[in-house]
């Protein structure tokens, strides 16, 4: 039943980033006041996973909770950050104050989710009333216009807001992907193209909730408009500086940033004795190696030297390497992409290029979503790793034999 996986992930995300909080000893007020807000999602939650009882559930409420999912793991991940951002020697150039601006945001998106699931729990017990007593309720009564106006209230960007509305339904927290494409075409009189969808679907739905939300498109739009976005992920647009001449070697490169130098091996494993000798051997080869331990440390780290890998964003310079799970909350058939994958959206979500191999253990089977992006590869035979970066220590970019599920295994 879909209902019941959907509630009981979101629940178990929530329950885990509560209690993650609250055995947090110092707490900013903003921080505190997540806690307050989540703490309040759970009791909402609870009841709703007996399967004893099942209840009639209106897309409108399920469409609500999947959107509560998606900003409950865009703020477990700015907790994440913070938490680092305060004793790590990596990000310490970087204040904390910044990421608090982030997560006052997502104080403010739950905050306006929460409103939204309660909304819609209220109109689906009104409607569900009135159904029994008459045989058929128009679906345009007063309460679904109260939800309409919940839906769109923190929507800033008046032409979001107006798509929404026209196109999308301004009741509707949450649209599939592929509807939401089908409905963006219409509105900007396109065609688009299966890897356009791809792409922007990447961008928008970060973590896997199955569709978008009203807020992701804003926030991906900003200040601009439809058009814009449009035009920025369509086939033909790249937002990656030409590459120099295949001649140039990448050592001939100044790094934009005196702090990076080149060639860069990004490695993400939550288990730092487990890729010791790895990191050595590729420091010896002359490598940068910059060792992050979880995706929401990715993440920021890629936030913040943007504009050095975007220039920088060829194979023979820059590559990645990701264990496929991390000790990070996360359990139940929803909102259940691995963290290998997680980073993979991520990373082509917003364009980037770069080599990405998953270099794990016992859960290789669990890769093959590497065969449905670009320039990405699993393995878990060291040879196949170390012949990975000592082709980006000879400033190579010729190498595909690892791009393929389980390369090298048997």
């Amino acid at each position: 039943m879909e209902f019941l996986a959907v509630v009981t992930t979101v629940y178990a995300l929530a329950k885990s980033i509560h209690t993650w909080v609250e055995e947090y000893e110092e707490k900013h007020a903003t921080i505190r006041q997540i806690s307050g807000i989540i703490s309040q999602i759970q009791h909402i939650l609870m009841p709703l996973q007996d399967d004893r009882d099942p209840i009639e559930i209106e897309p409108q409420t399920l469409g609500a909770i999947r959107s509560i999912g998606g900003a409950l793991k865009k703020t477990q991940e700015h907790l994440v950050v913070w938490k680092h951002r305060r004793s790590s020697r990596i990000f310490a150039a970087f204040s904390p104050s910044s990421v608090i601006k982030q997560l006052k945001e997502d104080e403010r998106q739950l905050s306006q989710q929460l409103i939204l699931l309660l909304t819609s729990i209220a109109v689906v017990g009104f409607v569900q009333k009135q159904r029994k007593r008459r045989s058929l309720i128009p679906r345009s009564i007063g309460s679904w216009e109260k939800q309409e106006s919940v839906v769109l209230a923190s929507i800033g960007n008046f032409e979001v807001k107006q798509f929404w509305r026209a196109y999308v339904g301004a009741e509707l927290a949450y649209i599939s992907g592929d509807e939401f494409c089908d409905r963006l075409a219409i509105a900007m009189d396109e065609k688009f193209e299966v890897s356009m969808r791809k792409r922007l679907l990447l961008r928008l739905d970060e973590f896997a909730i199955g569709g978008v939300t009203p807020a992701a498109l804003e926030d991906l739009v900003g200040m601009g408009n439809l058009r814009g976005l449009v035009n920025m992920f369509s086939a033909d647009s790249s937002p990656t500086p030409a590459y120099p001449s295949q001649t140039q070697k990448w050592w001939s490169l100044k790094a934009k940033s005196s702090r990076i130098a080149l060639p860069l091996l990004v490695w993400i494993d939550d288990n730092p004795e487990s890729v010791v000798e790895g990191i050595r051997e590729a420091q010896g080869m002359g490598i940068n190696v910059i060792h992050l331990t979880s995706t929401a440390l990715a993440k920021d780290w890629i936030e913040a030297n943007g504009d050095f890998l975007r220039l920088n964003d060829d194979p023979s310079r820059i590559r990645f390497i990701s264990d496929n799970h991390r000790d990070e909350p996360n359990s139940g058939p929803y909102l259940n992409i691995s963290a290998g994958e997680n980073i993979l959206r991520y990373l082509r979500g917003r364009r980037y290029n770069f080599p990405v191999l998953i270099f794990c253990g016992y859960s290789i089977m669990q890769t093959t979503y590497v065969n449905d992006y670009h320039l990405a590869g699993s393995a878990n035979s060291y040879y196949v790793t170390e012949q990975y970066f000592t082709a980006l220590s000879q400033g190579r970019s010729d190498d595909t034999q690892w791009v393929m599920f389980n390369a090298g295994g048997w």
